[in-house]
């Protein structure tokens, strides 16, 4: 697991001032990381960013890992040549480090960037198993179904499953190619929420409760098997008893 932790300021910082809120979602505020003087707001600003090719909108929104406050989450970004679009706080505070509008690198797929917003979630002191608050699941959910509501994608999050070791027997691992055939299939089958995990030989997001999010189905595996060709592979560590069994919820 990656460790690299990368603080770019230790001075206290307030994201929090006025200037710097930008609206609400619910009762949680919307912080805008890049506003104000402060070397955070700075360093915000150099974040990578691209406009979405060809009209494209989002699609999917993907949940990561954080880590346990901006200062830190933004200077791993700069030493990664990462980004992402929002982190919500364990207080539910939502920090917006780069608008939905615009594509960040935080998928390991360029063309899924380009359809897809980023949500950090920032973990606690004792790492990403949590405990996750009650305001920070909420702050979450609200965030997700706001974004969801916007530009009409399914709020329905895909089931906790390594899609990537499926398709990596027909597309090279890591490739466009593969992060194109999982895009679609996903998308077809109308999940608009995802793990960074489902896509990305990662552990993130932990443990946090992303079926908290939205609603839940059942996939079509027979097309899956069609996809790529060939019966799924029975590995346990891929193939759950019960796949679809929600995870329990923290």
């Amino acid at each position: 697991k990656d460790k690299l932790i990368v603080e770019i300021s230790k001075t206290p910082v307030d994201l929090k001032s006025d200037d710097s809120v930008i609206g609400k979602i619910g009762q949680y505020n919307i912080v805008d990381t890049r506003k104000g003087k402060s070397f955070v707001a700075r360093q915000a600003r150099k974040l990578a960013q691209k406009s979405r090719p060809d009209g494209l909108t989002p699609k999917l929104i993907i949940i990561h890992t954080g880590t346990s406050r901006p200062s830190k989450t933004i200077g791993t970004f700069l030493a990664r040549g990462t980004s992402s679009n929002f982190e919500v706080g364990k207080d539910g505070t939502i920090y917006m480090y780069v608008p939905d509008e615009l594509a960040t690198l935080h998928s390991g797929y360029t063309n899924i960037n380009n359809i897809s917003i980023g949500v950090d979630i920032s973990k606690s002191l004792s790492g990403g198993a949590g405990p996750y608050p009650p305001d920070q699941i909420l702050a979450t959910r609200n965030l997700v179904q706001s974004l969801c509501s916007k530009y009409g994608i399914p709020d329905v999050v895909a089931p906790d499953r390594r899609f990537y070791k499926d398709f990596k027997s027909k597309y090279r691992y890591g490739s466009e190619r593969a992060g194109a055939a999982m895009a679609e299939y996903l998308i077809d089958q109308g999940i608009g929420i995802i793990y960074h995990r489902n896509i990305l030989n990662k552990s993130c997001p932990d443990k946090f409760p992303v079926q908290a999010l939205g609603q839940t189905k059942q996939l079509d595996l027979l097309k899956l098997k069609t996809i790529l060709g060939f019966d799924l592979s029975p590995d346990p560590k891929n193939l759950p008893k019960d796949p679809f069994e929600p995870e329990e919820q923290l």
